[in-house]
């Protein structure tokens, strides 16, 4: 209630941040923090921070401080360290998510290393596909790499899902790409089709515009055997 009242009534706030303290649940605690956040004056941002940190939940503390740290930028680290310590990986991967609009360019790298870390597929893939469109340059060939790890070709397409679109920017080589659409066959038709539309600038580089042609041909003689 008092948070619903501060906005209104800015000499509540260090009594709604009191009470926040207060709460004994921390999953409450975390949510009261995160609706407090965006208002709080410049002031109390240290004594919100303070109350953050003593969330002993890393989910919730994580939660807490991604809400805190647009508004003090030197939290980002601590909050993609408290990431990497949450314990479900279903949890870690959606906090990546909440993250990636936001991390300097810096921190990108422990970022996918913190998904490299994800012992699920799954939730790895998930995690990478939420990274992969705000990817910066010198990280996205490392996250190619950590596709090539997957086992599972349903989570390792997945996760191709998002980056193949910047593929061409890792200047992958044939070896690489022979792989790439390895996994890819195994989609149904209509994903493999706009998967490999999506490879034509590598194709073309690798093999020259020919190849486009012959992969065509191929792609016209499987659907006349099996329409």
């Amino acid at each position: 209630a008092l948070s619903a009242l501060a906005p209104h009534l800015p000499e509540l706030w260090p009594e709604a941040l009191e009470v926040t303290r207060q709460i004994k649940r921390e999953d409450y605690r975390a949510s009261a923090l995160r609706a407090l956040a965006p208002h709080l004056p410049e002031a109390l941002w240290p004594e919100a921070l303070e109350v953050t940190r003593q969330i002993q939940d890393e989910d919730y503390r994580s939660r807490a401080l991604r809400e805190l740290a647009p508004h003090l930028p030197e939290l980002w680290p601590e909050a993609l360290e408290v990431t990497r310590q949450i314990k479900r990986e279903d949890y870690r991967a959606s906090a990546l998510d909440e993250l990636a609009p936001h991390l300097p360019e810096a921190l990108w790298p422990e970022a996918l290393e913190v998904t490299r870390q994800i012992q699920s597929e799954y939730y790895r893939s998930r995690a990478l596909r939420a990274l992969a469109p705000r990817l910066p340059e010198l990280v996205l060939r490392d996250a190619l790499l950590l596709i090539f790890d997957f086992k599972d070709k349903y989570y390792c397409t997945a996760a191709w899902q998002q980056v193949l679109p910047r593929l061409e920017e890792t200047q992958p080589d044939f070896q690489q790409l022979c792989k790439i659409l390895d996994t890819l066959t195994h989609q149904k038709r209509g994903q493999l089709l706009s998967f490999t539309s999506l490879l034509t600038p590598t194709f073309t580089r690798l093999a020259g515009n020919q190849v486009l042609k012959g992969v065509s041909d191929a792609m016209r003689g499987v659907c006349q055997q099996w329409p």
